[in-house]
This record gives structure tokens, C-alpha cells and sequence, in this order.
């Protein structure tokens, strides 16, 4: 759910800043391993609802895992970031990871 905050200004104005913007994570279960199923805009404003369920999927994966972008409807710089640590997490653990988009999800 978005809400708005609204910062006043050194002039007197306000400003209308969006916060705490949609975004999902799940994981499900294939034959293989894990799937990392990330949906709606994954940004810095949003990071904070996932980040802590992400770490606890990437310190409990099993087999190859996919993460899955074909839902994110917006992807900033601090999403990327976050996807990147989670795939080095799991390479770290010496687990396959692809990161799918588009049909390759399909």
C-alpha cells in the first residue's frame, strides 16, 4: 500500500514524498530447488518489506535456485543491488543461481 509523507520546506511549502511502495517475495519449491519470486517495484523505498525475508531464503536454499524478476514492474539501482547480494549469497554457499525475466521464466 503506498502512502504519502508530506516534509515541510525552508520556504513554508511542503514536499510529498511516496513511501513504503508494493513489492512481494516468495519462494517456492521446484524439482530442482528454490524459486526466489520477487513482484511489483522493487526499489529503495520498498526494500525494507523484503530484505529480511530475503537473507533468511538465500541462508535456507536448497539446489539450484531461480530468482524470478518477470513480476517487477520497477527496478531501481538498490533493488539490483539487493538481487546481486542475494545471488552472490547463494554462489557462496556453492549453490547454482539464475536470475530469469521476461519469457525465460516460463
Amino acid at each position: 500500500m503506498s502512502a504519502e509523507n508530506s516534509l515541510p520546506t525552508t520556504n513554508g511549502s511542503s514536499l510529498s514524498r511516496r513511501r513504503d511502495k508494493e513489492v512481494d517475495f516468495s519462494v517456492d519449491k521446484t524439482g530442482k530447488g528454490d524459486r526466489f519470486v520477487f513482484s511489483g517495484e522493487l526499489t529503495v523505498h520498498s526494500l525494507s518489506a523484503v530484505e529480511s525475508q530475503v537473507r533468511s531464503a538465500v541462508h535456507n536454499a536448497g539446489g539450484r535456485v531461480e530468482i524470478d524478476l518477470t513480476a517487477v514492474t520497477q527496478l531501481d539501482t538498490a533493488g539490483a543491488l539487493l538481487i546481486n547480494l542475494a545471488g552472490d549469497g547463494i554462489r557462496e554457499r556453492g549453490l547454482e543461481c539464475d536470475i530469469l525475466n521476461g519469457d525465460e521464466a516460463q
